[in-house]
């Protein structure tokens, strides 16, 4: 079985990517896409995968619940050494303030729970709206 790599647009564009943990290969595709395309600097690409990573996955494991479609949508752009990512899911949403501190004592062992402070540590911005539906990303690569 042959594999056909997806096709990106340069500076914006949008992708609707099944609900599977195999969508994170595309999404690291499409960041390494950006980066070549544009010359940015590979000093920023950690925090972008790393941050990306953690929005999509967040979107394939809790943004799908039963009775939604299993997929999610990623919109990108990329202008005046600005990245800008957006995840969406169709899930119930939820609110930000509610997930527990992962640098609290009491959470140090937990197994997760630590995407939403990973992704606003990596990025310069982070923007949840709909309801936590969707989270916006934003990352300065000048």
């Amino acid at each position: 079985m042959s594999y056909t790599p997806p096709v990106f647009e340069k500076a914006s564009g949008q992708l609707t990517l099944p609900a599977k943990a195999e969508s994170l290969r595309t999404v690291e595709l499409l960041i390494q896409h950006l980066f070549e395309v544009h010359g940015i600097s590979t000093d920023y690409l950690g925090n972008v995968l790393i941050a990306m990573s953690e929005a999509s996955n967040n979107a394939i494991m809790h943004g799908c619940p039963g009775g939604c479609t299993p997929e999610f949508e990623l919109h990108y752009a990329y202008s005046d050494h600005t990245l800008r990512f957006a995840v969406k899911d169709c899930g119930l949403g939820f609110c930000e303030e509610s997930v527990p501190d992962p640098t609290l004592p009491e959470n140090l062992e937990r197994e997760c729970g630590r995407g939403i402070f990973l992704m606003r540590r990596l990025s310069d911005e982070l923007v949840y709206s709909d309801k936590g539906r969707q989270v916006d990303l934003i990352f300065r690569v000048s």
